[in-house]
């Protein structure tokens, strides 16, 4: 089952010790999103994220984070936002910050990838393009070759 995109980030920065910008939590999301869309055929998160220019971006989190700019996103920024507690869900979570942290080469590297799902639906200049869900399974089949859940 989805759950909130800010249960996920809240996650996120509890697991890097709130040493992430809103940025590297806009990718972390997407990225985690896709492991678990090719991984269990399901959505991590409710809504869409959508092409911008800085990459994917999940509009509900980025109004919610804006304000912080580059700078970390501090924890009260989520409350009353309880983390994700789903164990499939946290442990993906977990995993994802744990192997990408807050490296926005990486992350930038990864989500504008030229075959994934972000660089099919990007158009320059452009904001509310639809990522959608069917395009990140693809992506995550290239990636990856096969589905790891299945």
């Amino acid at each position: 089952m989805a759950v909130s995109v800010l249960a996920v980030a809240r996650r996120m920065g509890e697991r890097s010790g709130w040493r992430l910008s809103n940025l590297a939590l806009q990718k972390l999301c997407y990225i985690a999103h896709m492991m678990h869309l090719g991984q269990y055929d399901k959505p991590l998160v409710f809504g869409q994220f959508e092409a911008w220019d800085l990459g994917p971006v999940h509009p509900q989190l980025y109004r919610a984070l804006r304000h912080f700019g580059s700078s970390y996103v501090r924890e009260d920024a989520f409350s009353p936002i309880q983390p994700v507690r789903a164990e499939r869900a946290s442990a993906l979570v977990d995993e994802t910050v744990e192997k990408l942290g807050d490296n926005t080469a990486r992350l930038l590297a990864i989500t504008h990838w030229e075959n994934g799902a972000w660089a099919k639906n990007y158009i320059p200049g452009v904001k509310n393009i639809p990522i959608p869900n069917e395009h990140i399974i693809e992506e995550f089949m290239e990636r990856f070759g096969k589905s790891e859940g299945n």
